[in-house]
């Protein structure tokens, strides 16, 4: 079965146990290999702008005309938020600074 973008922009992204993770939005390539890199997913409703979603192709169990079924193990975690613990950030030198033993 092919799929086009325009047909799988309309689809809801469930899990295998049933839950909504949103709608597809858009994909992410990988020219060097002409792949699929992620699945860009917003959160229902589509329209209220929400974070999106990333969905790597080996979380994705099946496509087909009515929806993109996904790993139950697949975590709802907004991708653009990278957190950090206060005690995880250590300090960088410098560009061109001396480094001391």
């Amino acid at each position: 079965m092919r799929i086009s973008l325009k047909q799988l922009k309309t689809l809801p992204v469930l899990t295998e146990s049933g839950a909504n993770l949103g709608q597809v939005v858009d994909l992410e390539l990988d020219v060097n290999n002409h792949s699929i890199a992620k699945y860009i997913v917003a959160a229902w409703p589509v329209i209220l702008k929400r974070e999106k979603l990333f969905i790597a192709p080996e979380q994705v169990v099946a496509i087909d005309a009515k929806k993109v079924l996904v790993k139950d193990g697949t975590i709802r975690v907004a991708a653009a938020k990278p957190v950090f613990a206060a005690t995880s950030v250590k300090e960088a030198p410098a560009v061109n600074a001396e480094m001391r033993d």
